[in-house]
């Protein structure tokens, strides 16, 4: 009989032990996915990070300073083409084109009427230094002004962004039909451990060890990549790129370490509580 008893304790170990290990994984790839569904597959992330780090205001600059490239060795005074062009505008076609990659359709820019714009400012400019706007001149000034607006569609397509919304149109159902999967996995397997278990504690135990080990797996890589660094060494000419590439992935690394720490409090919070209440009421038996 004991012999029995030690064979069906030590088969309950054994599934306890699995099961606690099957848990946390399957915590962290939902917790994951609720992360990335959040972060890199969502639009919206996007446009916050890029407001945070200034993204829109460093773009705006970086345009004017190459209008003024183009615009001086033209004779033209380049705030001509600086006034011309709305930062505000710049800031809402940029959402435009992100929310319009990530929806998968076709971004329209009337680049002809930004073309017209600048043409028109650059017109009354020359008039007022008592050119006349025909023949030769009127085709230069409409040169310079689709090299203005070519590189203010440049500003406005960011680079990757369309493929990232590609990659989120393609994978977010499968992710979605990933965690669900997860968390009905997750809910059985702690219903299984809370049965085969005669002692609530040992169940709650396995439960607890579970969501510490994902809150170790959630927090402590990403911890490690954002305190050594390697990221910031990314090569990209654009500052204002630059610090959004670095504000984009630090984000999603602050975000899995916040939830690795939420899981990790989590389960000292149980295991004060939960557990302390329930391994004293096995004593009292």
């Amino acid at each position: 009989m004991g012999k029995k008893l030690r064979v069906k304790d030590t088969r309950v170990k054994a599934i306890n032990t699995l099961s606690a290990f099957l848990i946390s994984l399957l915590f962290f790839i939902s917790t994951s996915i609720i992360i990335l569904s959040y972060t890199v597959l969502s639009p919206r992330h996007i446009i916050i990070v890029l407001g945070k780090r200034d993204f829109y205001k460093n773009s705006y600059y970086e345009l004017c300073e190459q209008l003024e490239l183009i615009a001086e060795p033209a004779g033209i005074d380049p705030d001509v083409l600086i006034q011309t062009t709305d930062s505000d505008k710049l800031k809402k076609d940029i959402d435009n084109y992100i929310a319009a990659s990530f929806k998968q359709s076709v971004f329209s820019l009337d680049t002809d009427r930004i073309e017209a714009e600048y043409f028109n400012a650059l017109s009354a400019y020359a008039k007022n230094q008592g050119y006349t706007v025909d023949g030769e001149l009127a085709e230069n000034l409409r040169n310079i002004a689709n090299a203005v607006a070519e590189k203010y569609l440049q500003h406005v397509r960011l680079p990757l962004i369309d493929i990232v919304g590609a990659l989120s149109a393609s994978f977010k159902k499968y992710l979605a039909v990933v965690l669900i999967f997860s968390l009905v996995l997750i809910f059985t397997l702690t219903c299984c451990v809370f049965i085969i278990n005669h002692w609530r504690h040992r169940a709650m135990r396995v439960f607890i060890q579970s969501i510490i080990s994902s809150g170790i797996m959630l927090s402590a890589l990403p911890a490690f990549v954002l305190i050594l660094g390697k990221y910031k060494h990314i090569n990209i000419l654009s500052g204002g790129l630059y610090l959004f590439v670095l504000g984009y992935i630090e984000s999603i690394l602050k975000l899995f370490i916040c939830s690795g720490i939420l899981a990790l409090l989590l389960g000292v919070l149980l295991m004060l509580t939960a557990y302390r209440k329930m391994y004293r009421r096995a004593l009292s038996h």
